[in-house]
């Protein structure tokens, strides 16, 4: 006789195999895209990047995005930049060398020989 432990009354587990977006928290980030300075395109509500009032510790008051750029500054409410965020079905938007460099920023090692599709699949995969 086979027993079956599977307690029924737990929620179903969410099975996410692919990031939504990457953040760069690195002090000199920061300050290259800071809120009052940079040229921004527009806010957007953190529920378009699957995050709510809690992600953070709940320091995310808005997001903007950069104008330029496939990049979202994450400010809190005294408008100061927490973090540079990028979305990872924009990716290809980026050039290699910024893959690169977020690639580092997220420590996921890349190949010189590795193609822009190949980085991009490394970034948005869960390791």
């Amino acid at each position: 006789m086979e027993m079956d432990f599977v307690d029924e009354r737990m929620p179903p587990i969410k099975n996410h195999n692919k990031r939504l977006f990457l953040i760069d928290i690195r002090t000199d980030t920061l300050k290259t895209y800071p809120y009052r300075t940079t040229r921004l395109k527009r806010l957007v509500p953190l529920e378009k990047f699957g995050m709510d009032e809690t992600f953070f510790g709940g320091n995310i008051f808005t997001i903007a995005e950069v104008r330029d750029k496939p990049l979202y500054l994450l400010c809190n409410r005294d408008l100061e930049t927490l973090g540079v965020c990028v979305r990872t079905d924009e990716l290809e938007k980026l050039t290699k060398t910024e893959l690169i460099e977020w690639a580092q920023v997220q420590r996921i090692k890349i190949k010189k020989e590795d193609t822009k599709e190949i980085v991009i699949d490394k970034l948005t995969s869960l390791a």
